[in-house]
């Protein structure tokens, strides 16, 4: 009697496993539950990604004269603005009608529509874009990466010399200050991916290096007239409808 107690007390722990094996199998069948399969293969991540942003450039007729000689922050707004209405292109009228009224708002607040830094930039955004900005703060590589795989365009602000795009012949004695679009990266490359408005050759999805990207992040400062502020950036994204009582 002893040995076959000691059997079954061996035995039961396996027996309750096979119980709960079987009561599982049979209600997955039942439910049309599936249990999780192990030796299932995980998606690769991503390594190139590439938004469908609409480009516009600073001189969207071509015509580089007057405020479309710096405009561009007002392209990199319209380009934005355009994505979250849900357009991927833009006609030169569109934009032209868009950032001029960017332009008179600054003329109108601070005399001037030349170099509006991020807060200046962010202040645009809130009163006339269809999305909404955060001014981001020491950005890392990741932290903009992400929001371009969550379908969030990020506007940026540079020192244009240290961007080193041969097509614009940025002065070091001016301030120099840029700002871009970007739609996208490419990890096998190793580059952003931005609408870069200010470029009349090859101004679409250009490619900037991680490190030159980072390194050349730099916010206008309107005390130096320089751009030599904070790295900057300005994620995005789309607007919430207000819920009406």
């Amino acid at each position: 009697m002893l040995k076959r107690d000691y059997v079954l007390i061996l035995l039961a722990p396996i027996l309750c496993l096979l119980v709960i094996f079987v009561f599982f199998s049979d209600s997955t069948v039942a439910t049309g539950l599936r249990l999780p399969d192990l030796t299932e293969k995980v998606e690769p991540e991503k390594k190139v990604v590439i938004l469908d942003v609409p480009y516009v450039s600073e001189a969207p007729d071509g015509n580089w004269t007057g405020s479309w000689i710096n405009a561009c922050e007002e392209a990199s707004i319209t380009m934005v603005h355009r994505f979250y209405q849900g357009e991927s292109t833009t006609t030169i009228a569109e934009s032209k009608e868009f950032m001029t009224l960017l332009f008179n708002e600054q003329k109108k607040l601070y005399k001037s529509d030349m170099n509006s830094n991020s807060e200046r930039t962010l202040d645009l955004i809130k009163k006339f874009a269809d999305f909404n900005g955060e001014i981001i703060t020491d950005p890392t590589i990741d932290s903009i990466k992400n929001e371009i795989k969550n379908g969030r365009p990020v506007i940026s602000l540079h020192y244009g010399v240290d961007l080193q795009n041969p097509n614009i012949p940025f002065k070091p004695t001016g301030s120099a200050f840029h700002v871009i679009v970007v739609v996208g990266f490419n990890d096998e490359t190793q580059q952003f991916i931005a609408h870069d408005n200010g470029d009349t050759k090859e101004g679409i999805n250009h490619g900037y290096s991680y490190d030159i990207f980072m390194n050349s992040l730099h916010d206008y400062n309107h005390k130096t007239y320089k751009s030599d502020g904070p790295a900057r950036v300005i994620f995005t994204s789309p607007k919430v409808a207000s819920k009406t009582s």
